[in-house]
């Protein structure tokens, strides 16, 4: 069974969340070169690609070492634990059939995703 399946720490991400939701009016990262009408929070996307993809496999960069290491029992069983750290999900690939602002697709690559993603607005795909 999947962490999501069991769990999702939404008192964490709704902290985060709000946070970022703030910041964007003072800060505009690359992805919002285009108006999209319903951009979610990376923060939110980030914590369900985690949830969703951790399994034994997944490795976690070590701070201290620099080297990439497979992630802990409590790692495994508490994602979130990983959420600021560098993960590798490696050889999973994430579909987005719909990917309008980007925010999945960029979430995915930051945790070394395959990403295939497209949308029917011809400016989203291009620009993203």
């Amino acid at each position: 069974m999947k962490p999501i399946e069991k769990d999702f720490p939404i008192e964490h991400v709704n902290e985060i969340a709000e946070r970022e939701a703030h910041a964007k009016e003072k800060y505009r990262p690359v992805l919002f070169i285009h108006k999209w009408w319903a951009r979610r929070l990376g923060s939110v996307f980030r914590t369900i690609v985690l949830y969703t993809l951790v399994d034994e496999n997944t490795k976690v960069l070590d701070e201290r070492t620099g080297k990439w290491r497979k992630i802990t029992e409590e790692e495994l069983e508490n994602p979130w634990l990983l959420y600021l750290k560098d993960v590798d999900f490696g050889d999973k690939v994430v579909l987005d059939p719909m990917m309008g602002g980007g925010t999945t697709v960029v979430e995915a690559l930051r945790t070394g995703c395959k990403v295939v993603a497209q949308d029917l607005n011809p400016v989203a795909w291009f620009l993203v």
